[in-house]
């Protein structure tokens, strides 16, 4: 951001922008509630971002955030996404010994 403070800058283009942000959440979504916590987060995402914020281009950017957020967020009736990198297990192979008592046990009790 530039050299003015960056929470002033924020609280700035919070009150020029987060009305429009809100609508623009409520068009994607349709959901009031949704809409708020995406507009809360967009700005946080904006405020905490590594790249400095352009105040001249600042409405198409939170817009972009916002409509990725939307994009990555839940949809109602959706499974929440397992995380990519889980790995499970390999299965246990059953040693020689336990494959031959298998076959000798009685057919009721497997």
């Amino acid at each position: 951001m530039e050299t003015r403070d960056s929470a002033a800058i924020l609280e700035e283009l919070y009150r020029s922008h987060a009305e429009d942000v809100f609508r623009f959440s409520l068009y994607l979504s349709g959901n009031w509630v949704l809409s708020q916590d995406l507009t809360s987060e967009t700005f946080v995402r904006a405020w905490t971002a590594s790249v400095p914020l352009q105040t001249s281009t600042a409405k198409g950017y939170l817009f972009a955030i916002a409509r990725n957020l939307y994009l990555d967020s839940p949809r109602p009736g959706q499974r929440p996404q397992r995380e990519r990198s889980v790995s499970l297990p390999a299965a246990p192979t059953a040693s020689f010994e336990i494959q031959e008592e298998l076959v000798q046990t009685p057919d009721d009790l497997k």
